[in-house]
């Protein structure tokens, strides 16, 4: 946390936004899942006002993951389902097979199987 202070007033939106994602991924990894929602959010935040849609797919990926973990399917499928419609609009392969994974997960956690191999195969 050393690092946020520093980044919040350099002035540089996107290395912020950056930091504040990767916060909420170590926060997430350590199941801290409400707290690294926060810090998803404040990273969207910043990202949307870029207009940054690779960064906003990303961290709709991260939202709707965090969402799957709390057993918030219907939140997670929204969340991941936005991140593959931007996928989708700015051709990146990786984040719409990532997408494609994450909402399989998802279903597969709500137990909806036929959703879930829709999305895995």
């Amino acid at each position: 946390m050393k690092m946020l202070p520093v980044f919040e007033s350099s002035g540089n939106g996107y290395l912020y936004s950056v930091l504040l994602n990767n916060i909420g991924t170590v926060l997430r990894d350590k199941e801290k899942f409400d707290t690294a929602l926060t810090y998803f959010r404040k990273s969207l935040a910043i990202r949307l006002a870029l207009s940054d849609s690779d960064g906003i797919c990303s961290v709709y990926q991260n939202i709707g993951n965090s969402h799957a973990d709390l057993g918030q399917h219907d939140s997670a499928v929204h969340y991941l389902s936005a991140a593959l419609e931007i996928a989708l609009r700015i051709a990146s392969r990786s984040q719409i097979a990532s997408c494609y994974a994450a909402l399989g997960q998802a279903y597969a956690l709500a137990k909806q199987f036929d959703k879930a191999y829709e999305y895995q195969s």
